[in-house]
């Protein structure tokens, strides 16, 4: 091949006209791009397909480019085009390579869409050597396009992966989307996010919609798994169990130290409980049933028939999955009521720490489950139907989830799963509607077709098909008056047949439901956060995102959760804790109060002094008192009546000393009343807003106190 770089075109167009190939095939290329006029283009094209009959198809690119694009006075001709660019692929050009990998792409110019043929072709191009690294980048893309499509190949995401960042690496940008969708189809939002936020600037409208479409999703589901995390259920459960088993010892050895049950109903139970150690489990339900059925008074029968069906109490979900056992409800509530029924009063309080314990957790750990559940629908691709599924199984038991323990978890959990089974309830109800509408149209449509063949048949029409299904056209040409009789019998026979088959389910219409008219998105309306701390917006956060998944709108839910009811939940809050402090310091002082009434202890108030002075005086008398009134009867008559005045003195001195003592705690009583009143009068005033709130005491407690310190001194059998 001559070097031709260095002659004018001049001189290169006078070595073409002398039909040197290499000459033609030089000057053609110089002609484009030194174009003098109009005319240079068609000439180009001329001496660029004589060049190539020589057997210079290195220029056939060119040419086809040049009949692709049209040019001056050269107009477009795609079979010319086509025509060289397969001549051009032949020779493993890239740039032909990847237009006629386009053709059999899209079924472009009368070619059949032939996928393996274009996957080819673009796998070829990969392989061609060339500078130009646009041309690189747009085959590479196209080729991750075919592994993400299954066009042409089996579809591959990883493979498709793997040539997006090679073209990518050829600076592509549209493989920056092309990466976006297959971590969507991946679930990993994260990478989305980073690979879809690199063409927001884009030049195609289309791909910065599907950019900030993609990056949006991506930030709501990042959102959803990085705020919430559902809890782990293994490490859930093992405080409850320990909780449950550490009641079931303790209820077990207070058992084995209780005396007072019937022997042969004791022998029994421990054969059971033998049964039950030795691991012959067959034995220990008929031994347990024989306990209720011959000693049904005994609540160990009923109690340990309980444990059987819940494997000893062991935290179970009221759901079924994998790790835990479905709760036997039935079983274990009938046995239980039972034993409650028969207990001993010495073990009612164990029994009902099990119980509750054993429910608790039954609770604690299916709404860790529930939110396991929700978590692991978010990832599918239609979570709608899975959910859906999942409440049609439990819908009872999600409610009495949410009655058992109301709260912003499961309230606003069973809104959502409530929802999306009347969503798809309704939309499956519709598909029937569909399906059935069709179903009546066809044998509507079929119905009239026969009738106008029967018809054109009858008025000796030669055409019918002109009239198609226009029974009403074909019957303004019927005039014989028995003709349009039987016309009439069969237009009442079929339009018997269409009402019969507009019929559903005893009469129900045949329109689908209007979504708004049978609570679709019903607004939310259950459990509202009293208190700041019950907010839970990591859980809120994620609803919202599944619930938009789930083309959910959370509706009126807003209102529990708006700023406006945060700041006044924070404003409760603050002066529930001024309520709290004021209490507290208010308690502390009412104590201090109550305890110097109790001890009233010398030299803290005059009154107290006065006391300790009469209640030793009070000592001394009751002494002489008792020992005056122990005195046999009998010897009371020898007495002198010296001896009887001084017996009445000694009476007369203690019962003074009592009256003395009473007076006493009457105006001790009176002074603590004005130092309870003072008390609270000063609360009252130092937390004016609070009001009630601090629920002050009144006397009666340290009236009691006072009362039970007189009690102390003065004997009881005065």
């Amino acid at each position: 091949m001559e070097d031709l770089t260095n002659c004018s075109l001049e001189e290169l167009l006078k070595m073409a006209a002398k039909k040197d190939p290499d000459a033609q095939a030089t000057a053609a290329a110089r002609l484009v791009l030194e174009a003098r006029g109009p005319k240079d283009y068609s000439l180009a094209a001329e001496y660029g397909e004589k060049a190539i009959a020589k057997g210079r198809v290195d220029i056939a690119p060119l040419v086809a480019r040049l009949y692709f694009e049209g040019a001056g006075e050269l107009k477009k001709d795609v079979e010319k085009a086509f025509k060289y660019t397969q001549l051009g692929a032949d020779a493993r050009d890239i740039e032909c390579l990847l237009r006629l990998a386009t053709k059999y792409y899209v079924g472009a110019n009368g070619a059949a869409r032939d996928d393996a043929k274009a996957f080819a072709c673009l796998y070829n191009a990969v392989f061609v050597s060339t500078d130009d690294t646009d041309l690189q980048g747009e085959v590479r893309y196209n080729l991750a396009n075919m592994y993400y499509e299954g066009r042409g190949v089996a579809k591959n995401v990883e493979e498709a992966i793997n040539w997006y960042l090679k073209a990518l690496s050829k600076h592509c940008k549209l493989a920056y989307a092309g990466l976006a969708k297959c971590y969507e189809e991946k679930n990993m939002p994260e990478q989305v996010a980073y690979y879809s936020k690199n063409i927001f600037n884009h030049e195609s409208d289309e791909v910065r919609a599907f950019a900030v479409s993609a990056y949006n999703l991506a930030i709501e589901q990042m959102a959803a798994k990085n705020i919430y995390k559902a809890p782990k259920l293994s490490d859930f459960s093992h405080s409850k169990d320990r909780s449950i088993h550490d009641a079931i010892h303790a209820l077990d050895k207070k058992l084995s130290e209780y005396k007072k049950f019937d022997a042969e109903a004791d022998r029994l139970v421990k054969n059971a409980e033998t049964y039950a150690r030795i691991g012959n489990y067959k034995r220990v339900f008929p031994a347990y049933e024989r306990v209720t059925d011959e000693y049904p008074h005994d609540f160990r029968g009923w109690y340990n028939l309980a444990r059987v069906f819940t494997d000893n109490f062991a935290v179970y979900s009221i759901f079924s999955c994998e790790g835990y056992g479905k709760m036997e409800q039935a079983e274990y509530n009938e046995n239980i009521v039972y034993a409650q029924r028969t207990v001993e009063s010495e073990f009612e309080s164990e029994l009902c720490g099990i119980k509750n314990a054993y429910e608790d957790g039954c609770i604690d750990i299916s709404i860790a489950q529930m939110q396991n559940f929700l978590a692991n629908a978010y990832a599918l691709d239609d979570p709608q139907s899975k959910i859906a599924d999942f409440v049609r199984q439990y819908e009872e038991k999600i409610v009495y989830i949410y009655n058992r323990r109301p709260s912003v978890v499961t309230a606003l959990s069973l809104h959502l799963l409530l929802n999306v089974l009347e969503n798809d309830n309704i939309k499956k109800y519709n598909e029937k509607v569909a399906q059935h509408n069709a179903s009546v149209d066809e044998k509507v449509a079929k119905a009239v077709k026969d009738y106008v063949a029967q018809l054109a048949q009858q008025l000796k029409i030669n055409n019918p098909k002109d009239y198609a299904t226009n029974a009403e056209a074909l019957e303004e040409v019927n005039t014989d008056p028995e003709l349009q009789q039987q016309v009439a019998e069969y237009k009442q026979s079929v339009q018997s047949s269409m009402e019969y088959y507009s019929k559903i389910n005893g009469g129900t219409s045949v329109d689908t439901y209007d979504p708004e008219s049978f609570g679709y998105q019903k607004p939310y309306s259950s459990y509202a956060p009293i208190r700041s701390e019950e907010f839970n917006d990591e859980y809120v956060d994620f609803i919202i995102a599944l619930a938009q998944r789930c083309s959910i709108q959370m509706r009126s839910y807003e209102e529990f959760y708006t700023a406006e009811r945060r700041k006044k939940m924070a404003e409760f809050d603050q002066n529930q804790a001024l309520v709290d402090s004021a209490r507290l310091e208010y308690f502390k002082q009412y104590l201090l109060l109550k305890g110097k009434y109790s001890a009233m202890t010398p030299q803290i108030e005059p009154c107290f002094d006065e006391l300790a002075e009469l209640v030793a005086e009070y000592e001394k008398a009751y002494a002489e008192y008792d020992k005056a009134r122990s005195s046999n009867v009998f010897m009371q008559v020898f007495k002198t009546k010296e001896q009887k005045e001084d017996r009445e003195d000694v009476f007369q001195t203690y019962n003074s000393l009592v009256a003395k003592l009473d007076d006493l705690r009457v105006r001790i009583t009176a002074r603590a009343h004005e130092e309870v009143n003072a008390l609270n009068a000063e609360f009252t005033q130092k937390y004016p807003t609070l009001g009630e709130d601090i629920a002050t005491y009144n006397e009666n407690i340290i009236d009691q106190a006072i009362r039970d310190k007189f009690k102390q001194i003065i004997k009881e059998d005065n």
